[in-house]
């Protein structure tokens, strides 16, 4: 079974106390790139019918939605 970056992320929280900085840092960064493909990933679920350039044009505009709306670097 498939798990959200937030499951994901509070299974490892069980861990935290003794994981070190770098690992913490690892984590979080996994967590944040599982939830970026979920967002695409429903995003494109949602747009993407027709022929496979149809496809490929949502996908750059699942990456432009998901960009502009969550990355905040």
């Amino acid at each position: 079974m498939k798990q959200t970056a937030v499951e994901w992320f509070e299974s490892m929280l069980k861990n935290w106390d003794v994981l070190l900085p770098e690992i913490k840092k690892a984590i979080i960064e996994q967590a944040k790139q599982m939830e970026k493909e979920q967002i695409v990933n429903a995003y494109l679920q949602k747009r993407t019918k027709g022929d496979i350039s149809h496809v490929v044009k949502t996908w750059d505009k699942a990456e432009q939605y998901y960009n502009e709306t969550f990355k905040s670097e």
